[in-house]
């Protein structure tokens, strides 16, 4: 019985494999079909690739996806303006070593790192804040009780 399992696992890791090779094989035309646009967002989704590669393991595994979100809505416009303009490799260079676009790209993506550090904080203050009300409130509920049945209600058998 284990044998059959390993063979169907192997046959998944199989099929799995083949995805991911039909994937790249059709990814590869298409990206040398829009090469400005490949080329501009790796430029401009640098930051994003250091968050997913320095936190891949670990407690950051979620990084790079705030940082990326935050960092592809910078890129987004300037994204637009070599659509429409231009789209040569020579247009998406010369686009994105301008300051402004470094700027507000490399930007965007340290406003990400940035909701990426405080939101935790933001939400585990929130849920203390919730927790010390709550606790409060089921304080009085138990005084309440204990007037009306006694204090044997309370369980503290000292």
């Amino acid at each position: 019985m284990a044998e059959t399992q390993n063979k169907k696992e192997i046959k998944k890791d199989d099929g799995l494999l083949l995805g991911t090779k039909m994937s790249f094989l059709l990814m590869l035309p298409a990206s040398l079909l829009m090469l400005p646009t490949v080329v501009f967002i790796f430029l401009a989704m640098m930051p994003t690739l250091v968050a997913l590669l320095s936190g891949y393991k670990g407690n950051k595994r979620f990084q790079w996806m705030c940082v990326g979100g935050v960092n592809f809505a910078g890129a987004l416009y300037f994204l637009f303006q070599l659509w429409f303009e231009s789209a040569t490799v020579g247009s998406a260079l010369f686009l994105f070593l301008q300051v402004k676009t470094i700027v507000v790209t490399y930007g965007a993506a340290a406003v990400g790192y940035g909701i990426y550090k405080i939101v935790p904080f933001i939400v585990t203050n929130i849920q203390v804040m919730a927790d010390q009300h709550r606790l409060v409130y089921l304080r009085g509920v138990q005084k309440k009780l204990i007037e009306q049945w006694g204090p044997d209600v309370a369980g503290d058998n000292k």
